[in-house]
Formats: structure tokens, C-alpha cells, sequence
């Protein structure tokens, strides 16, 4: 299982990777399906449902917005993205057992570094996003505070649909996304798999895995 997730990792982090441009199309589709939503639970939707749907929306809306310059548009692209993702519960997981020794400059470096990473591969893919369907099929509480969002994205007669989960937990009184889920295949597992064996192949060390970020944000920035 560890080397099937380092494989799929490394395409994931690789120019061109399949599952943030099919997790692009499916922010660009959900807000426009709500009413797959069973009407029995419409009427009182969850927050944290509201939340993706409301983010999509958004993208949708951004994305067709003809006004804006291609920098302008990646710049509220990823005001979108991040405010809707929890960044620190996300980089806590990532670095994992690596978390405690790392500095707080260090951590906030990361934490930098992967919104920046996130906005350019999420980013790239929004404006070529494949004309596709997605349905909220249900929604799946863990808890007062952890939620499952599944969701099935339609790709038309070419291919069968892809089943795509979306998990929220609360803080305080707000939801945010801290995973997607494509194909059984955890964004943050297949990442932190990745990330683990580039600081364990170096000392341990931190340093190599935000050169690493850098270095691919920069190629993807620049169409590499």
C-alpha cells in the first residue's frame, strides 16, 4: 500500500496530474447540481454541504468572469481556495510525526508554501475543466464536528462516473475542507506519502521538501 501511494504521489505532484484537474471539475460543477440534494434534506442543508456548493459557485463564477486578467483571476482563485481549506489541520497532517521538531519560521514557511502549491494545481486546471455533471448523492456526519460529502462526478458516455468525497471538519462555528477523496484515494494520504519519503531521503530534514514545493509550483506556475 506505501509504494502504491508514493506512486500515485508522484504523478499526483507531477505537471498534468489527473486528480487535481478531475477535483478542478468537480468545484466547477457542484454548485450547479444542488438539486440531486433528496429534497428531504434541501430544506435543512448541512453547513458544511453548503460550504463546497458555495465555493464552487464562486469558482464557477470567477472563472467565467471575461473582466478579469488571467492574474487577477488566479489571485481570487486562491483567496477562494484557501479560505475554504484548513490550512493548519492540513499541514499538521502532512508533516506528521516531523511536525514537532519543525521551527515555527519553518512551519509557516510550509504552510505558505502548500496554499501556494494548492493554488497552482488546482488553478491551472479550472479554465480547461472538462464540461461535466456532478451530483451530491448524500452526506455522511462523523461526529459533531467531522462531515463526508459524496459526491458523483458524471463524465458522460466516455467513461464511468468517479465517486468524489469531500471532508469537512468544524471549528468553532466554521466548516472547512481538509481532504478530497478520488477514487478511494486520499488527496492529503497520497501528498503526505510523498512528502514523508523527501524528508526521510533527506536527514530529516524540512528544507528539502520546501525546495521541493517551490520547485513545482514554479514549473506549474510556468507551464513546465
Amino acid at each position: 500500500m506505501q509504494r502504491t501511494f508514493a506512486f500515485v504521489a508522484r504523478d499526483l505532484l507531477s505537471r498534468g496530474s489527473r486528480p487535481f484537474r478531475t477535483i478542478a471539475a468537480a468545484l466547477l460543477m457542484l454548485g450547479l447540481t444542488a438539486g440531486s440534494v433528496p429534497a428531504a434534506e434541501r430544506g435543512a442543508m448541512h453547513q458544511g454541504v453548503r460550504v463546497v456548493q458555495d465555493l464552487s459557485t464562486s469558482v464557477d463564477a470567477t472563472v467565467r468572469d471575461g473582466s478579469l486578467s488571467q492574474t487577477q483571476r488566479r489571485l481570487r482563485l486562491g483567496h477562494l481556495l484557501i479560505s475554504r481549506f484548513n490550512l493548519d489541520k492540513m499541514c499538521r497532517y502532512l508533516l506528521s510525526d516531523h511536525w514537532a521538531g519543525v521551527s515555527g519560521g519553518d512551519r509557516n514557511e510550509f504552510r505558505r508554501l502548500l496554499g501556494q502549491y494548492i493554488i497552482a494545481s488546482f488553478g491551472r486546471h479550472f479554465e480547461t475543466a472538462p464540461q461535466v455533471k456532478l451530483h451530491v448523492m448524500n452526506m455522511r456526519p462523523k461526529g459533531d464536528a467531522d462531515l463526508q460529502v459524496r459526491s458523483l462526478l458524471d463524465l458522460g458516455a466516455q467513461a464511468a462516473p468517479l465517486d468524489i468525497s469531500w471532508r469537512l471538519m468544524r471549528e468553532g462555528q466554521k466548516w472547512r475542507i481538509v481532504d478530497v477523496v478520488v477514487r478511494g484515494f486520499s488527496l492529503m494520504a497520497l501528498l503526505r506519502s510523498e512528502f514523508t519519503s523527501i524528508i526521510e531521503a533527506n536527514d530529516g530534514q524540512l528544507k528539502s521538501l520546501l525546495s521541493k514545493l517551490r520547485e513545482k509550483t514554479a514549473a506549474i506556475n510556468a507551464g513546465v
